[in-house]
């Protein structure tokens, strides 16, 4: 087990070594690496990810997959089941717009939530998240805004709302 530490612009050197490397078996990217190492990894599964956080050697491949969200949803599900709902038809409130932020609310897209909306720091990343997931599944399930319309959005526009989800 070595911990490597590193600034981004050596971000292909440090795969390419440890690809090449025969006792390589796999690894994390943390914060501020998640987004950036997909551009450089062979494949990543699924092939939609916009974030990764688990690196695994396959057949000489560098594979990048996301357990992050998955956990994270497997955990919102199970919790929402105890209330008698489910995903779909749920309406969630998202503070963050990073890499967990965009594989969790396309999970929540992806199985019909009612509402999704994303509360960032930066708005401009909050409505292009948004704007993506509408795009994607053709319709307008998202909106982003900023970090001050919270207590509005969540007291006003999201009755009743189902979750919230801090990333």
């Amino acid at each position: 087990n070595i911990m490597v530490v590193m600034e981004l612009k050596n971000l292909p050197k440090v795969l390419e070594i440890l690809k090449n490397d025969p006792k390589y078996l796999g690894g994390g990217a943390g914060g501020g690496f998640k987004e950036e190492v997909i551009k450089h990894l062979d494949r990543i599964v699924p092939n939609t990810l916009k974030a990764v956080n688990i690196i695994v050697k396959e057949d000489g491949k560098l594979v990048g997959y996301n357990t992050d969200a998955l956990g994270l949803y497997k955990s919102i599900e199970d919790t929402l089941l105890k209330e008698n709902k489910e995903i779909a038809n749920s309406r969630f409130l998202i503070f963050g717009a990073g890499g967990v932020a965009k594989e969790i609310t396309a999970l929540l897209a992806k199985n019909n939530a009612e509402r999704i909306v994303i509360i960032n720091r930066t708005y401009g990343k909050a409505v292009a998240l948004a704007d993506s997931l509408n795009h994607e599944y053709h319709r307008d399930i998202a909106y982003g805004a900023p970090e001050d319309m919270t207590r509005g959005l969540t007291l006003n526009t999201l009755k009743p709302l189902d979750a919230i989800i801090n990333t």
